[in-house]
């Protein structure tokens, strides 16, 4: 982690386009989680690399909770 400065925003960026997006519950959660991870590894808020986001789309585990 270099800089947690914009993730919940990169978060619901992420997340909102991937809704918009039409895709699933699942992915939506995992691109948002992947977006936000990756603005976290560069020193700016809001500089995401696409490559940064894509290592994170490879190993994010969005699992299944029922209570």
């Amino acid at each position: 982690v270099v800089n947690t400065v914009g993730c919940g925003d990169a978060f619901v960026a992420g997340w909102m386009a991937a809704r918009v997006g039409g895709l699933s519950a699942e992915e939506q959660l995992r691109e948002a989680l992947s977006v936000a991870a990756a603005n976290a590894m560069t020193s700016g808020a809001g500089i995401i690399e696409g490559e940064h986001a894509e290592q994170m789309r490879k190993i994010a585990v969005v699992e299944r909770i029922r209570g």
